[in-house]
């Protein structure tokens, strides 16, 4: 049986700034770093968090989190973060990646980030500053992972996904506002949600999956199912609600299984492409989640879910999962096809060529219960095109 790791909390529902303030007063806090991105930082829901701080804690702010961020912007916030009490992410799944780092390397400096593996203890889990996350889409689960994406870039190939992690990175706490998601534009929305999707799909079929990531993996694929169209089409309250405890659900899912071949071709292919990690993999996932089903146990959870969604949900019965899924996509925005993005057939071939070699270094794949040749990978890649 695999070890397990998960936040020490998760507040639900509670206006962010007045849950934040009152973890802080707890570890008697009083040098705060928020690290954020330029777009967020100048929101209202930011402003009102860090309002609800003023005057009793010390806060510095690091707003200069990049979409696909570098190594050397999680070493910049690592900088800043030496000395404080507390580091507090206020993003997406980017952020919240370099708050994990920088509070690595505040109590660890010099650390190659590279380094960082389950399996090579920090020893600094009992240490300041502690972490605290607030996501801001209903997607990474980055919140409650102890997983770490930056970016590099390699000689001869351009700009590369960096995958790490540790239990001992996982957030101390996280915040789950739901009104914070629901501003998020369209697009963002629907990426999210696909991300969020296909973590717990990803982490019901990976071979580390256990009875633990298995209930969370379920309960996360139900409620996104049943919640997203409602959350995303009808701006409902308890539908947001649902789907960004799902996002969470999933994050602790993924975090204690492992996820797979999906992650594994996304990240690079994304990092070539330029685009967003949720799109790029909820589209991935879709020829992925064939391949898949050629395992019986896997293909044998997947049917489970897909009587769940039917008999106890009620949603109306399909052929397949993947049909499932391929009608919320629809609802929700999500493109199916790459070219839907806009991108150069041409341009995509060359990426969808490379794409394949880098799925092989990337750590997620060992996960794969099913791991096809780079051929077969390429094959897939252009079919989704």
């Amino acid at each position: 049986m695999p070890e397990l790791g998960f936040p020490r909390r998760i507040i639900l529902g509670e206006p962010a700034g007045d849950a934040l303030k009152g973890i802080l007063q707890l570890h008697k806090a009083k040098k705060v770093l928020v690290v954020s991105d330029p777009v967020i930082s100048r929101l209202g829901f930011y402003k009102e968090i860090l309002e609800a701080l003023r005057g009793e804690f010390e806060i510095e702010e690091f707003t200069e989190v990049e979409a696909e961020p570098s190594i050397e912007t999680a070493v910049r916030a690592g900088e800043k973060a030496k000395g404080k009490d507390v580091v507090v992410a206020i993003g997406g799944g980017s952020v919240i990646d370099v708050a994990k780092t920088a509070s690595v390397l505040a109590k660890r400096p010099g650390l190659n980030i590279e380094d960082i593996a389950p399996f090579n203890p920090l020893g600094i889990e009992l240490e300041k500053p502690i972490l605290i996350a607030i996501p801001t889409t209903s997607g990474t689960g980055s919140d409650a992972s102890y997983g770490i994406v930056l970016s590099k870039t390699e000689p001869g190939v351009g700009k590369v996904k960096v995958a790490v992690g540790s239990y001992e990175v996982i957030p101390y706490a996280t915040i789950l506002d739901h009104r914070i998601p629901a501003g998020a534009p369209g697009r963002v929305k629907a990426g999210a949600i696909a991300d969020a999707l296909s973590h717990a799909l990803e982490a019901l079929a990976s071979t580390n999956s256990n009875p633990f990531s298995d209930a969370l993996a379920e309960k996360a694929i139900a409620l996104i199912l049943t919640s997203a169209p409602k959350a995303v089409k009808e701006d409902d309250e308890e539908a947001w609600q649902n789907l960004h405890a799902a996002a969470t659900m999933a994050g602790m899912a993924f975090s204690n299984s492992g996820l797979g071949l999906a992650h594994a071709i996304a990240h690079p292919l994304g990092a070539l492409l330029g685009l967003h990690h949720g799109t790029t993999v909820g589209i991935v996932m879709l020829g992925v989640l064939e391949v898949y089903m050629r395992d019986p146990q896997v293909s044998a959870k997947y049917d489970r879910i897909k009587r769940l969604l039917e008999r106890v949900y009620d949603l109306p019965e399909r052929p397949s999962l993947l049909d499932h899924i391929t009608r919320l996509y629809g609802e929700i925005g999500q493109p199916t096809r790459f070219r839907e993005l806009g991108i150069d057939r041409e341009k995509y071939i060359e990426a969808a060529a490379k794409a394949p070699e880098l799925a092989y270094h990337d750590p997620d794949i060992a996960f794969s219960p099913v791991i096809p040749s780079t051929e077969e990978i390429r094959e897939i890649l252009e079919k989704l095109y």
